[in-house]
């Protein structure tokens, strides 16, 4: 059972963790650095453009499962409709989601096991999913890239969705949803609050002792020891956690100069990636 944790934003805007001009690290609120963020998905921006998804959706066949998963609710409404032929199961997405924004789905579901359907079937908000535009999507891509499936958890039914909710200046929790406050952010910002929910999900993942790697000995040893990266961090060890993944992920460097044993513990979470 996952546990909701909650990502909150407490001022008008994302307040990050800095070394100030002293050469001394300032605790903010949270790990990730909004300027250093942007410069570091800037290739990763330019890279997930149409011609790559174009070129991936290409190389492989559509899977009937993926259809459903990414229909949900409506797969028996669609697939009946007269829009397709029959068993032509790429132009019920298409026709549904819309090409650019399809291809993206489609690589989100086969690539890392994730479905961003709004027409997702189990529900666990009273408000209504939302759907993601464009340039979420893009978002959303550029953020998985910084993990490999095999860190992230094969727990079935995973998803990522916008709920149309608000609670106070939560953005999002670990689920993961992605609350209305997300999609007023810019697009760094939101990019690095799936990469700390994702790391969220990677502490799921099994260490060699059997134990998962949030709630390992050697982690909660680190965590006591008091080398901070955020206030964030300092609320549990699950936050802790998720808050160095990130920034192993988005400024490495500053991890390993700031807190050496966090930087390793990571390293060898993400195998050196």
């Amino acid at each position: 059972m996952f546990k909701i944790i909650i990502l909150l934003l407490t001022f008008s805007q994302i307040h990050a963790s800095y070394f100030d001009d002293d050469g001394s690290f300032q605790i903010e609120w949270f790990a990730h650095n909004s300027e250093a963020v942007r410069e570091r998905i800037s290739d990763k921006v330019d890279l997930y453009d149409d011609e790559f998804f174009l070129n991936w959706f290409n190389s492989r066949n559509t899977s009937s499962e993926t259809v459903k998963l990414l229909l949900g609710s409506k797969f028996e409404e669609v697939t009946s409709s007269d829009t397709c032929e029959k068993n032509a199961l790429d132009c019920y997405i298409i026709t549904t989601f819309g090409y650019q924004k399809s291809l993206r789905m489609f690589y989100l579901v086969e690539r890392y096991g994730y479905n961003p359907s709004h027409f997702y079937k189990n529900r666990d908000f009273k408000a209504e999913y939302d759907e993601f535009t464009l340039e979420e999507m893009n978002d959303i891509v550029v953020a998985f890239s910084f993990y490999e499936r095999s860190v992230l958890p094969s727990f079935r039914q995973n998803f990522i969705r916008v709920v149309n909710f608000e609670a106070g200046d939560s953005l999002a929790n670990a689920r993961i949803h992605l609350y209305k406050k997300w999609r007023e952010l810019e697009s760094e910002d939101r990019v690095a609050v799936i990469v700390h929910e994702l790391g969220h999900s990677s502490g799921y993942g099994r260490s060699s002792t059997g134990r998962s790697h949030q709630n390992t000995i050697e982690w909660q040893r680190i965590y006591n020891s008091g080398c901070n990266i955020s206030r964030y961090s300092m609320a549990n060890k699950y936050e802790g956690f998720a808050e160095a993944a990130s920034m192993y992920k988005l400024h490495p460097e500053v991890l390993k100069a700031v807190c050496p044993a966090k930087y390793y513990f990571m390293k060898d979470v993400f195998k050196g990636k």
